[in-house]
């Protein structure tokens, strides 16, 4: 009886630590490319977010890297040596009045300013769309390791935002986020141990619209809309979503690429629980 009561116990446990997994990042999630398919090649990145499908096709010297963040993951976009992946004109993504924009970036050289994480945006005019990129840090020459990122929103008006924070990717993976509220701009950043903290936003251009416009140009990963050309960069878990995620919400996003002691640890429990289980049953039926 000891046998079946410790079992179960550990049952109960397991099942309540993954049921108590916050599920905010999971609200409102338009679009997310985790590049899971493979380690390697071009098969196109399944869109597991809401809506009709926008697929990632690979294109123009893309690829996959078996390299990911805390090496959790199968895949990830390998974009060293430029190209970019397409999810086409993803009419999901347009006239956003609120949004939040996450991913991972490694790398592996020196950016230039402009550099695409992600884009669906016309070139011209008040830039309709959006567009998260690499940019200009706020002292110093950019480089892998000091940068910054930045937010452009075209509506009735073109807003272009800054953090007020650089970072360093160099070599290494950390996490990045933009939201957008309808009038203000915030950026994040963490990496493989740390949470998201704010990174502080500067509007430097323009005014931030109420709400984007629409625009048919496509959706692409590692460039601008009509780009090819790319940073010497690894990217993971793109994500865009419609409503602005808190902190504790973007940390959830972040460690769903890394796994957590706790629920390893559980994990392990729960094998030990299921083996002795096992084993009792055996026993009992011989």
């Amino acid at each position: 009886m000891m046998r079946t009561t410790f079992a179960g116990s550990i049952f109960v446990l397991l099942v309540a630590s993954l049921a108590s997994v916050p599920n905010g990042a999971q609200a409102a999630l338009l679009l997310r490319y985790d590049f899971d398919e493979a380690n390697s090649g071009t098969v196109p990145a399944l869109d597991s977010g809401t809506g009709v499908p926008a697929p990632g096709i690979f294109n123009a010297g893309a690829t996959r890297t078996g390299n990911t963040p805390a090496g959790s993951s199968l895949g990830a976009l390998d974009a060293v040596v430029d190209g970019y992946v397409s999810g086409g004109d993803a009419d999901k993504l347009d006239g956003l009045s609120t949004m939040t924009f996450t991913g991972w970036i490694n790398l592996q050289g020196v950016p230039a300013n402009g550099n695409r994480i992600f884009a669906k945006q016309l070139p011209s005019g008040n830039f309709d769309g959006f567009s998260f990129a690499l940019s200009t840090p706020n002292a110093g020459s950019i480089a892998a390791n000091n940068f910054a990122i930045n937010l452009a929103l075209g509506g009735a008006t073109f807003g272009f935002n800054r953090s007020a924070a650089d970072l360093d990717a160099d070599n290494k993976w950390i996490f990045v986020a933009a939201t957008y509220d309808g009038s203000t701009v915030q950026f994040y950043a963490g990496d493989e141990t740390t949470a998201p903290a704010p990174l502080g936003s500067n509007l430097l251009a323009g005014a931030n619209p109420a709400s984007l416009a629409a625009n048919a140009n496509e959706f692409r990963v590692a460039t601008s809309s009509t780009g090819t050309v790319s940073a010497p960069i690894w990217i993971d878990d793109v994500r865009v979503y419609d409503v602005v995620l808190d902190a504790a919400a973007l940390d959830a996003v972040r460690v769903a690429n890394i796994p957590e002691p706790t629920c390893v640890t559980l994990g392990a429990l729960g094998m030990v629980g299921l083996i002795a289980l096992k084993r009792m049953r055996s026993r009992r039926s011989s």
